[in-house]
């Protein structure tokens, strides 16, 4: 009877272990799993905002460039009233731009890297004189040339010429911004996640 009751008890407290072992070790990989989900949704979540602003500032250095350029070709025209109402549709979106530099060149700055933001804007280039290296300096140049010219229209040509660099400029630094943010996201580095996600690491352990 003692040895049944020794054989009993040993299994009992086998099978006690055996059950809070089993507990713990489903809580602790339970919580891996959270751990990595939440990571990747968090990833996720800023890889989609980044997206979107990318998405959102493609939008409006378009805008700013083609009503610019719809504006420098209305000047030829000989048609005051259209010129003057692309002019102001021109200025709705230099409104749009202004309020937002600063914004943006933010963003940018934490979705890629600094040198990046200096692309699009360099505070350093207010000292450059007409030869700024970031693009929104070269749209403040580009705008002055092109006001210039409705002033005075042997000046077109040359405005013209000057928007059409400002678009190769535009797509330059769009091709850039597009592929190093892709390239940060494809290392998941993207806002300094790899931080996040060594915290979350350590909780779990």
């Amino acid at each position: 009877m003692n040895d049944f009751l020794s054989k009993f008890l040993l299994l009992l407290t086998g099978f006690v272990f055996t059950t809070i072992a089993g507990g713990i070790l489903t809580y602790y990989f339970q919580k891996r799993s959270w751990t990595r989900q939440a990571y990747l949704d968090l990833y996720k979540k800023k890889y989609n905002d980044g997206t979107v602003f990318l998405d959102e500032l493609s939008e409006l250095i378009g805008k700013r460039l083609f009503f610019l350029q719809r504006f420098a070709w209305s000047i030829s025209d000989n048609d005051k009233e259209r010129m003057d109402r692309l002019e102001k549709e021109y200025y709705e979106i230099v409104k749009i731009w202004n309020v937002n530099y600063y914004r943006n060149r933010n963003k940018i700055r934490l979705l890629v890297n600094e040198t990046t933001a200096d692309m699009f804007l360099d505070y350093l280039d207010d000292t450059r004189g007409n030869n700024p290296n970031s693009l929104h300096y070269k749209f403040v140049i580009t705008h002055r040339i092109v006001m210039a010219s409705k002033l005075d229209i042997s000046k077109l040509q040359a405005a013209l010429k000057v928007v059409d660099m400002l678009n190769y400029s535009c797509s330059h630094f769009l091709e850039k911004l597009t592929s190093e943010f892709t390239l940060r996201a494809e290392r998941m580095q993207l806002l300094e996640l790899k931080e996040l996600k060594d915290n979350f690491s350590k909780q779990a352990k």
